[in-house]
């Protein structure tokens, strides 16, 4: 028995001090192996080039927001002998934003404890765009048939008669975003060839939107525009709040690798909204109405980023200098961002006396504001 118990202690110890070594060996290749034959994760995680980088990208970026329709183009054809029935159609117009150039900067360090990094990133975006209809006003009391414009934002005591019928409308939207992200995230290995890097930081946001409307009568007798509303309306977001998320990369060999990338972050912030506008009821008169209205109230605020492309790796100067070009997809999608504000209806229109409070128009409501396009990166590891 005492035979027996000292042969099963000795073939435990041999077992523990085998795994031990294995363990310290298996841990020294994944930590300090950073020869271009291995392919332990942490070689990826851990870059042995330097603890600092610099990044900057080209983001050709679209914008589209939510409620920002500035009017309906309406055609109505009455009842005749040969058609009993009147048709109503009608088309509403938006301003439709292009792809417009931002950029993103951003550096990053590597904390001397356990691969844990730290990065500071800026995007700058800014777009404008315009929309312009024109079609005169005409309404045909005999055959019901007529052509009218009304409008979304402002005054609705137009097209009444052919002199104040609105003619044309010119709207112009401008958008202004800056982002500052900082987040601290460490790489994990799932696999040989799958690395994970969840981060959580803090962001601020900028966002600022211009939207401005004329519509204009068109004066036979002087053959002159003359616009009769005059509408410019503002609105200002700024908060700050947590963010986090997860960064994926899948190894493709050769120093391509593909990137996925998903975040959430929610602000407290402020908005800023103002409108200000200048309505007269007929050309030449001398009765106008000229609203404002401010308003300044504190808000929470999703925002939702992903990101998916192509990422090519590669070192130099005997590993002591990176480069990292990619190519790929973004989606950022701030929520609840529309918040123009204007007077929607007046009473009496011969006094032009406003009524109290706002009577909102079917198509001027609120909505998100989404920036998506192509980036293309590049950053340098030294």
């Amino acid at each position: 028995m005492k035979h027996t118990l000292t042969k099963l202690l000795k073939t435990v110890a041999v077992t523990v001090s085998l795994m031990t070594t294995t363990a310290v060996i298996s841990a020294a290749e994944v930590v300090y192996d950073y020869s271009p034959d291995n392919r332990c994760c942490p070689t990826q995680c851990c870059n042995p080039v330097g603890d600092w980088y610099f990044k900057a990208d080209a983001l050709i970026l679209k914008a589209c927001e939510d409620g920002l329709a500035y009017g309906t183009a309406v055609t109505t054809t009455g009842p005749t002998s040969a058609s009993p029935t009147a048709t109503i159609n009608s088309r509403v117009k938006n301003v439709h934003p292009k792809y417009d150039v931002g950029f993103r900067l951003g550096f990053g360090y590597m904390l001397p404890c356990d691969c844990w990094g730290l990065a500071v990133n800026w995007i700058h975006f800014s777009t404008h765009t315009n929309s312009h209809f024109d079609r005169n006003f005409a309404f045909d009391n005999e055959t019901g048939t007529g052509n009218y414009f009304f409008p979304a934002y402002g005054a609705s005591v137009y097209n009444f008669v052919e002199l104040n019928g609105i003619d044309a409308t010119e709207a112009r939207w401008k958008l202004n975003l800056d982002v500052i992200d900082v987040e601290l995230g460490r790489p994990f290995c799932v696999s040989e060839c799958i690395t994970i890097r969840p981060h959580i930081g803090i962001r601020a946001a900028w966002i600022r939107q211009t939207y401005n409307i004329e519509n204009s009568v068109h004066v036979i007798a002087t053959d002159a525009e003359v616009v009769v509303q005059d509408i410019h309306l503002r609105t200002n977001y700024q908060g700050v709040g947590l963010r986090g998320g997860l960064d994926t990369e899948w190894d493709l060999g050769c120093g391509m690798s593909l990137y996925g990338n998903a975040a959430l972050g929610v602000l407290y912030g402020n908005f800023d909204v103002k409108s200000r506008e200048h309505w007269i009821f007929f050309p030449g008169t001398t009765n106008s109405f000229e609203p404002e209205e401010k308003d300044e109230f504190c808000a929470c605020r999703a925002i939702t980023d992903a990101g998916l492309g192509l990422r090519w790796k590669q070192n130099f100067c005997c590993n002591t200098v990176g480069l990292i070009l990619q190519v790929g997809w973004e989606h950022h999608y701030f929520f609840g961002q529309n918040q123009f504000e204007d007077f929607a209806d007046i009473g009496g229109p011969v006094a032009f006396f406003p009524n109290l409070g706002e009577v909102k128009n079917g198509q001027a409501r609120r909505g998100d504001l989404c920036v998506r396009g192509v980036t293309i990166s590049a950053r340098l590891d030294f």
